[in-house]
């Protein structure tokens, strides 16, 4: 997105100021997703529909730009929270059954 809009507009120091803070905290997100998979993904679908949201705010035609794009990244976060929380209940459970396994030797 940053890319598109520097080339529409030029303003190169204003859209790295605008697109450097997300495209770090997504790079973290993809550094620490493994350490909790939940909490992540639910924090870059935050941010995610938050950019989304002030692009809208500030260009309403950028509603409609990608917006099949747009839908299939939200689909694709929405399913890791899914997926994320299944894998935090499963290993509650094996931890839940390890402990209560020792417990009975």
């Amino acid at each position: 997105m940053a890319l598109v809009e520097y080339n529409m507009y030029g303003e190169e120091p204003l859209i790295l100021a605008i697109y450097a803070p997300f495209f770090f905290s997504f790079l973290a997100f993809s550094i620490f997703y493994y350490r909790s998979p939940y909490g992540i993904s639910i924090a870059a679908l935050s941010i995610y529909i938050l950019l989304q949201v002030m692009a809208i705010i500030g260009s309403p035609e950028n509603a409609a730009k990608g917006a099949f794009l747009k839908v299939v990244i939200i689909v694709g976060l929405v399913q890791a929270i899914k997926h994320a929380r299944d894998y935090k209940i499963e290993k509650k459970k094996v931890m839940s059954d390890t402990l209560d396994g020792d417990m009975m030797a």
